[in-house]
This record gives structure tokens, C-alpha cells and sequence, in this order.
């Protein structure tokens, strides 16, 4: 086992465990985009900077970063806070705004960093980006122009999935998320892009202008197109299901599910299904 600090808390960690993962376990907040727990670290966003007493004069990423005995972290000082700032401001410089009519709003880890260190202007300033949007996906909604380059698609798509249908195209400025050849989106449509992305860069098509996040109860229910026995979490509303979306925290799947059991529930409302025998 190894022994930390974090703001002040002890905590004891297995060995092998990054900073992240040790504050998560002290109870202490870190912010992160391109961190999830089902993914190998990445390190991109550089949200979840931090300092470390013993690696004085730099921030180091903490999800990326293991811990190790008698380390010494702050993760919420003035310093952190305004190199934070600062990252949001460089990802709000390209990236539209456009929440009131994003399906993501309300439920926008970037809108809600936004808010929580005050970003309230940019000192960089620079032409929006203007990449076409891809409607022509059945299921998917791909919009470039609001991509924050996290990578938790393509990583999903590619260490989970096993497809890689989407990955980095490009360099600089100009790196986007794309296909192969610019192909329009096609690909098995399980939507472990969209459950995942932190953004309204990737949406659900069937859930497009139908209804807000905050108007939706969450329903936990099992998928019953097979034996899996996946869970399901419904956004309901008016005793209507609006979308489905996976929960990492529950069930057999652990959030993962297939396009029936993602985008496959309409049958339940269908005027075509039979009512009686």
C-alpha cells in the first residue's frame, strides 16, 4: 500500500494507483475531460492538474501521475486554479456557443466548469471553427465544432468497443475527430461515443429538440431484447421514454450496451406494437 497527503487528508491507496485515483478515494475533487475510469490515462485535457510538494515548479496531471509514499498534493490552490481557468479559456476559444439549442446543455462538463471557475470573458481570441456537421449518420450526430479533443471516443470506440471507427485526423489546429476518408459515420452504432462525451460534439439523434436533460427522471430497468440482463437507464418524462443511456456504476454491463439496447425502446410507444391477445 502507499501512503499520501491530499489537502490535508491521509489516505492509503493500493500500489499502482495514480494521484486521481487516490483523491477520488480521499474524497477530494478533482476536475477531468479526458479521464475515465473504464480508459487507460491519457492526459490531454490537463484539467486535473495538481501540485505536488516533492515536483515543485511544475503541475503534473493527476490522472496520469502514480502516487507514491510521502507525496505531499494540493489540488485546489490559487495557482491550479488559474492555470485551469486559463485551459477552459483555450478550449472556449474555437468552440461555439450555442448551448441554448446543444442537446448537451444542461449536462455539459465543459458548461459546468465554465461556470465553476467564472469564465465569464477570454483573453485569446480566434475564428470559430466551421467543419460541416455530419446528419447523415442514422443514429449519431457528429459536430466537429464542438469537440474539445478529449479522445474519450476514439479510446472507447478503440479499448472497449474493439471497432476504432472514429480516431485523430490532423495536427495542431487543425486536429479533429474523424473517419476514415471523411466517410460519413458508419459503424456498429452502439453510441459508446455518445454516453461518453463530455460535449454536445457527439448526440443521440432520436433525442434531438425532444426534451431538456434537467426535465428527464432517471429509471433504472433491465434490456429486454436478450438474456444479458443489461441495465438500462431511462430519461423519462411524462411517463414517456425520451432516451437511453448506460450507467458505468450498475448492472452486468457496467454502462456498456449494444444499439438495440441504447437505441432500440420506440417499440414501447409504438401505435403498431399488439395491446392484446
Amino acid at each position: 500500500m502507499v501512503s499520501l497527503t491530499i489537502d490535508e487528508r491521509e489516505v492509503e491507496v493500493e500500489e499502482g494507483a495514480t494521484i486521481l485515483e487516490a483523491a477520488e478515494a480521499a474524497g477530494v475533487y478533482i476536475p477531468t475531460f479526458c479521464y475515465h475510469k473504464r480508459l487507460m490515462p491519457f492526459g490531454a485535457c490537463r484539467m486535473c492538474v495538481v501540485e505536488v510538494e516533492q515536483m515543485r515548479g511544475r503541475l503534473v496531471p493527476s490522472c496520469s501521475t502514480p502516487a507514491t509514499n510521502g507525496m505531499v498534493v494540493r489540488t485546489n490552490t490559487p495557482e491550479i486554479r488559474r492555470a485551469r481557468k486559463t485551459l477552459l479559456e483555450l478550449l472556449l476559444i474555437h468552440h461555439p456557443l450555442d448551448c441554448p439549442v446543444c442537446d448537451k446543455g444542461g449536462d455539459c462538463k465543459l458548461q459546468d466548469l465554465a461556470y465553476e471557475y467564472e469564465v465569464t470573458e477570454n483573453r485569446f481570441q480566434d475564428k470559430k471553427f466551421e467543419y460541416p456537421v455530419d446528419y447523415y449518420s442514422p443514429l449519431i450526430e457528429r459536430n466537429t465544432n464542438r469537440c474539445v479533443l478529449c479522445g474519450m471516443c476514439t479510446r472507447v470506440c478503440d479499448e472497449v468497443v474493439g471497432v476504432a471507427a472514429v480516431s485523430f485526423v490532423n495536427r495542431g489546429f487543425k486536429t479533429v475527430i474523424g473517419t476514415n476518408f471523411e466517410q460519413v459515420l458508419n459503424c456498429e452504432f452502439c453510441g459508446e461515443c455518445v454516453n461518453i462525451c463530455p460535449v454536445g460534439a457527439l448526440t443521440d439523434k432520436l433525442f434531438k429538440y425532444k426534451a431538456r436533460t434537467w426535465e428527464l427522471t432517471k429509471v433504472n430497468t433491465i434490456c429486454s431484447y436478450c438474456s444479458t440482463g443489461c441495465t438500462l437507464t431511462l430519461g423519462v418524462k411524462g411517463n414517456k421514454i425520451y432516451r437511453v443511456i448506460g450507467d458505468d456504476t450498475i448492472g452486468v454491463n457496467k454502462g456498456s450496451l449494444c444499439a438495440k439496447g441504447r437505441f432500440g425502446y420506440q417499440y414501447i410507444t409504438s401505435p403498431d406494437m399488439v395491446q392484446t391477445v
